[in-house]
């Protein structure tokens, strides 16, 4: 009779375990999307420096959310002075991870980097 006990017991952990993962992933997702609404909204007030650190905090939940890259990509690309380089490598990965690139980013960024490359001369 304890064999039986013992085998419902480790099945019902496994399933509370199970659950708790799930949710403890459902929580993840929400908190990643928030940060990047956050960081979005961050940006409309031109505070690229602060919207970087909530995308970064984002990107610690999942190093993988294409959105959370891209809109990296344009934090960089928006800063003042503007990271080049680092935007390239942050639009690169989502669009490596199935993100579509919008047109006017790429136009601003050829635009940023005829203005950048014209500060050097």
């Amino acid at each position: 009779m304890k064999a039986p006990f013992k085998t419902l017991l480790l099945i019902t952990i496994l399933v509370v375990f199970s659950l708790f993962a799930l949710r403890t992933a459902d929580v993840g997702k929400e908190s990643k999307e928030k940060l990047c609404q956050q960081a979005i909204a961050t940006m409309e007030k031109n505070d690229f420096g602060a919207a970087q650190k909530l995308l970064g905090q984002a990107l610690q939940i999942d190093p993988q959310y294409a959105k959370a890259n891209y809109a990296l990509a344009v934090c960089y690309l928006r800063a003042n002075p503007p990271d080049l380089k680092k935007a390239v490598e942050c639009r690169d990965k989502a669009k490596a991870l199935g993100y579509v690139i919008p047109v006017w980013f790429e136009n601003y960024f050829k635009k940023v980097q005829v203005s950048v490359g014209k500060e050097h001369k």
